[in-house]
């Protein structure tokens, strides 16, 4: 069994995309943030080729919440900063082939994933990287989660991505899915409003 985790937060009005929404408005941040979910979620939770799961933080979430999507089953990032959440679902599924993917990418869709699915087969980690440093999508074999590989990573920033590269051991087989652009900024978030808020 494949497994993809959607890595979300609840979507608690100022609670997300906070750097978005200081130069568009919490509400303008909160609508987008809430429609992406959905969008990806309806694009991938139907796949044949792997189980789609919500991930969402805080654990309190019970999965009620009105314009987000139903019947994904929901797990529980636990506590900690985004590293060490990330660490702990993908920990959930260290034995399956899993891929975990940001909820802020509004071009994500099955090919991609597939792509990111078909790449771990013969490397030990791979990563979807995004424009601005980070990644939208992370996967790892087993042995790679045994420590958790993202501790110590200064997150948000442009060298995320090679952070977490280079905390992992050396001579790692490292494969790169495509890159895409997450919506951080009211610039990116122009270029794809129109997509994502057309969108049910």
């Amino acid at each position: 069994m494949r497994n993809v985790i959607l890595f979300a937060r609840s979507p608690r009005l100022g609670m997300v995309k906070r750097r978005l929404a200081t130069e568009i408005g919490m509400s303008g941040a909160w609508v987008f943030y809430r429609k992406n979910v959905r969008v990806i979620s309806k694009r991938l939770a139907l796949d044949p080729r792997w189980k789609l799961w919500l991930a969402v933080t805080p654990d309190t979430f019970d999965g009620n919440e009105r314009f987000w999507p139903i019947n994904i089953p929901i797990i529980q990032q636990g506590s900690g900063d985004i590293g060490e959440r990330m660490y702990q679902c993908l920990k959930k599924f260290s034995t399956e082939p899993t891929i975990l993917v940001g909820t802020d990418i509004p071009d994500v869709n099955k090919e991609f994933v597939w792509q990111a699915f078909e790449k771990l087969k013969s490397n030990e980690a791979i990563f979807g990287p995004v424009i601005d440093g980070g990644f939208w999508s992370v996967g790892f074999k087993p042995q790679l989660l045994i420590n958790n590989p993202f501790r110590g990573v200064i997150w948000s920033s442009g060298e995320t991505l090679d952070q977490v590269i280079k905390l992992l051991p050396n001579n790692t087989n490292i494969a790169m899915a495509s890159c895409l652009e997450d919506i951080d900024d009211a610039s990116s978030f122009m270029k794809h409003r129109v997509k994502v808020l057309a969108s049910i």
